[in-house]
């Protein structure tokens, strides 16, 4: 095989660059033909390339060193436009993530059981043993149990975080200097932590490659067969240890990283290829999920527009709920996100990790969804006169300041 690179702008405009390997690798898939999508971070619209299996093979032996999780990215699909599953065209590969609930080794093993052609590999922060936790909730959360902080031990950190969802998958929780509260800056802010300890993290990704493209527009109802036939595989593979919120087709893939001088693993599990035809026409043919009562209309300025009238320091149920009606108006996609950062800022206990994780964790196809109507409901205790959002194409921004001014009278 020809040196190849893959080279595109990230999402700040530079150019990347992959150098993909110098020679094919020894083994009968490697000519296998994959349409994937390689985006520079989670902000990067992508660039949709052609590579075979031994190019993958190549590029994913390579991890990046760095100290930041975002980064370098791969979408197992081809997309007709933006990052959204409706633009899926067709799918080469099924990503399975797992964080933190089977080590890599017992991952490797279950894999290999299989018999399947797959990679296993590590991204950021595998093997982490300590890290930082917000002060400013954990206080909270030791309020509402009625403990002080002056008396907070082991125990008790341990509990918040078995309760919490970014650090609920953790073992053998304990803090390391007591606690010592130190000020680190995240995102441009400093921020109050303590840090502890904890049994290594294990985050791997594990890719099986699909024997030929399956098309989710041709196929009759193909999206919900891809999540049928995706959970099925996930289990019989993994069990429940893997992360349901990765079924989405177009959700980004983070390709092999670590931090400096922290261990990394990749491992190709050779084997057959997944044949999916005769489970994708059996998963076609299983009845319809019935209709969702609530459907999402919201454009991205209509829930801004709400938002800018709602305290981001408002009681954490509200703000969690408030987070699900955003994610599930926007199709839990990037704008979203931003929409969420922006407004969760305004809060001085702001976390941008907490805020990620319970993001990604969201559950798009939730039966009752908390929706426009409750962010209206939040903005409206705090406005009562609040004027209904219309859209007015070019003149929203001048109207929209007009607008403003009526509400704040």
């Amino acid at each position: 095989m020809d040196d190849k690179e893959i080279t595109h702008p990230d999402g700040e405009g530079k150019a990347q660059t992959w150098r993909i390997g110098t020679e094919a690798p020894d083994h009968d898939n490697a000519k296998l033909a994959m349409s994937l999508t390689i985006c520079g971070n989670k902000y990067d619209s992508g660039t949709q390339v052609e590579l075979t299996l031994g190019d993958l093979t190549a590029l994913l032996s390579i991890s990046d060193e760095r100290n930041a999780k975002d980064g370098p990215a791969a979408i197992y699909a081809k997309l007709s436009e933006g990052r959204e599953d409706a633009n899926v065209d067709t799918i080469c590969a099924y990503a399975y993530e797992v964080d933190g609930k089977l080590t890599y080794d017992a991952i490797c093993g279950c894999v290999a059981a299989s018999g399947l052609e797959a990679f296993v590999y590590t991204t950021h922060n595998h093997m982490r043993t300590s890290q930082d936790v917000g002060v400013a909730t954990y206080c909270k959360w030791l309020a509402q149990k009625g403990v002080a902080w002056e008396t907070a031990g082991d125990a008790n950190i341990a509990a918040f975080c078995a309760g919490h969802p970014k650090y609920n998958h953790l073992t053998n929780v304990s803090r390391v200097d007591g606690n010592t509260i130190k000020r680190v800056r995240a995102y441009g802010k400093l921020v109050e932590v303590i840090s502890i300890s904890h049994d290594p993290e294990h985050k791997t990704r594990v890719i099986v490659p699909i024997s030929s493209t399956i098309s989710l527009k041709v196929q009759a109802r193909g999206k919900q067969a891809h999540k049928i036939v995706y959970s099925e595989l996930g289990e019989r593979l993994l069990g429940s240890a893997f992360s349901t919120e990765s079924c989405n087709p177009s959700r980004l893939q983070y390709l092999p990283s670590h931090r400096p001088g922290k261990p990394f693993a990749f491992r190709h599990i050779r084997g057959e290829l997944l044949n999916l035809t005769e489970a994708f026409e059996k998963a076609v043919k299983l009845p319809a999920p019935a209709a969702r009562s609530y459907s999402r209309t919201a454009e991205a300025g209509e829930v801004s527009y709400y938002l800018q009238f709602i305290p981001p320091d408002i009681e954490y149920p509200c703000w969690f709920k408030a987070l699900g009606a955003i994610h599930h108006e926007t199709g839990g996609g990037d704008e979203g996100f931003e929409l969420a950062r922006e407004w969760s800022e305004g809060d001085p206990r702001f976390d941008y990790l907490q805020l990620e994780t319970i993001w990604d964790k969201l559950d798009p196809d939730h039966a009752k969804p908390a929706t426009l109507g409750y962010l209206i409901k939040l903005a409206r205790e705090f406005q009562p006169n609040l004027r209904q959002f219309k859209n007015l194409g070019g003149r929203f921004a001048l109207l929209d300041k007009m607008e403003r001014a009526f509400n704040e009278q």
